[in-house]
């Protein structure tokens, strides 16, 4: 479960202010528990400029249309 949350706090880098607590339970098996998410962006511009690059990038595109169902894979 840490290795999740630490490949989502990774994958949100420009957000500075991310924070995960994880509190161990050992005396029974237990997979539930509360999940919050309090971050700031303090750079959102370099967010928009990131994707916007992508999207002029044409394999991007192309990706994003198979994934999304509104392209052939061979067209």
């Amino acid at each position: 479960m840490y290795g999740y949350c630490t490949a989502i706090r990774y994958a949100l880098r420009p957000a500075e202010a991310i924070d995960f607590v994880v509190t161990p339970v050992f005396d029974r098996e237990v997979f539930e528990g509360t999940f919050s998410l309090r971050m700031q962006i303090r750079r959102p511009l370099l967010i928009l400029i990131a994707v916007a690059r992508a999207l002029l990038d044409r394999p991007v595109r192309e990706r994003l249309r198979r994934v999304s169902g509104r392209g052939a894979a061979g067209a």
